[in-house]
């Protein structure tokens, strides 16, 4: 049993951390004013489905087949996060040189079809180079990378196989 309510505190650990994630990116938003750019968008929609797997999970407590497949998509969210995180720090270390802001999401989706959006999203703009907001030295993309590796390593933890110790009496 000690195993079971592991991985269910582990899951729930990643969707409180998700949930800590979005509400303080919320705050910068709502509070300070930070607009978020379309790979900040990006990177709050692999946070929610993040947490919205860790909360099934945690609820759910999946077995066999089930587990792999919480497993396999967790991995595909968090990985895709983390390369977004990724992607907007090397924009912030080299900055677009044209000096213009790309488009909002919202304006993308109605303009072009989503492979479009994608391509467009990713490849970043003026906006996302710029670093708004700092704490400890490191920008609001260097935390939410920083979110998505702690995420990744919950979510691997509860997979390992314990072994467990036996005493040899001599």
């Amino acid at each position: 049993m000690p195993f079971k309510l592991s991985l269910r505190i582990n899951f729930l650990l990643g969707f409180l951390l998700c949930i800590v994630g979005l509400v303080g990116a919320l705050y910068l938003q709502l509070a300070k004013g930070v607009t978020p750019c379309s790979l900040c968008i990006l990177q709050r929609l692999a946070i929610t489905l993040a947490g919205l797997l860790f909360l099934f999970g945690a609820t759910h407590y999946p077995k066999g087949r089930v587990a792999i497949v919480y497993r396999v998509l967790l991995m595909l969210v968090l990985v895709t996060g983390l390369s977004l995180s990724a992607r907007q720090i090397w924009l912030q270390f080299h900055p677009i040189m044209n000096g213009t802001c790309g488009p909002n999401l919202y304006t993308l989706f109605q303009t072009f079809p989503l492979d479009q959006v994608l391509k467009i999203a990713l490849q970043g703009s003026d906006d996302c180079a710029k670093v708004h907001w700092r704490i400890m030295g490191l920008s609001l993309s260097e935390w939410t990378a920083f979110t998505f590796v702690i995420l990744i390593v919950l979510s691997l933890v509860p997979y390992k196989k314990h072994k467990k110790k036996v005493n040899q009496s001599s």
